[in-house]
Parts: structure tokens; C-alpha cells; sequence
């Protein structure tokens, strides 16, 4: 009579088959196919998390980038503006000081 055998568990497959195969083989085990692999032989894949913050990151850093080219172009046309005032104000002290001088002796001809 033969005797039953126990079914092999998992670790015990995994050792029996990277034994005989070496790194880089598969094995069948409850049906589903594995490579005989150690963990830190595989290139572990990146989290979904992970990729979704990498790509926030990317987003964020964009966003970072248009925003300072726009807080650029704000203060160059912020410096011309200022610059244009500047050249501005001795001319709009010169009419103010004519349209006084003009309401002055206009009044003063009214006066008369």
C-alpha cells in the first residue's frame, strides 16, 4: 500500500524549484504560475501612490514654474509702468502748475 503524501506548502515548493531551476524560473502552484525569483532579485514596481504623488509632484512643480515666469512678466510690466510715472511726473507738474497760473489770471481778468 502507498502512503499519502502531504501537499507541499508554498516555501517549501519555492525551495524545491530554485533548487532545481535556479533565479529567473516558473513554477506551478495551485494553479497559478510563479518565478523562482527572490524578491530582492526582481525590480520592485512603484506603488500607484507612488506614481500619482510623482506625478502631483510634476504638476506642482509646472504649476511652480508658471507662476514664477508670471510673477516675472508682472514685475517687468510693473518696472515699465513705474519707469513710465517716473517720466511722467515732471511733465504733470509743469501742466498742473500752467493750468493754475491759467485759472489765476482768469480770475484776475474776471475781477476787473
Amino acid at each position: 500500500m502507498a502512503m499519502a503524501t502531504k501537499p507541499l506548502t508554498f516555501k517549501q515548493k519555492f525551495a524545491k524549484e530554485r533548487k532545481r531551476q535556479g533565479p529567473g524560473g516558473t513554477f506551478m502552484f495551485k494553479g497559478e504560475s510563479f518565478t523562482t525569483n527572490l524578491a530582492s532579485e526582481t525590480k520592485a514596481k512603484p506603488k500607484r501612490g507612488a506614481k500619482i504623488k510623482k506625478a502631483a509632484k510634476k504638476v506642482k512643480t509646472g504649476v511652480k514654474k508658471v507662476v514664477k515666469k508670471v510673477k516675472k512678466g508682472v514685475k517687468k510690466v510693473v518696472t515699465k509702468i513705474k519707469k513710465r510715472r517716473a517720466k511722467m511726473k515732471p511733465l504733470r507738474q509743469q501742466r498742473r502748475k500752467a493750468r493754475k497760473a491759467a485759472r489765476k489770471t482768469y480770475r484776475a481778468g474776471k475781477k476787473k
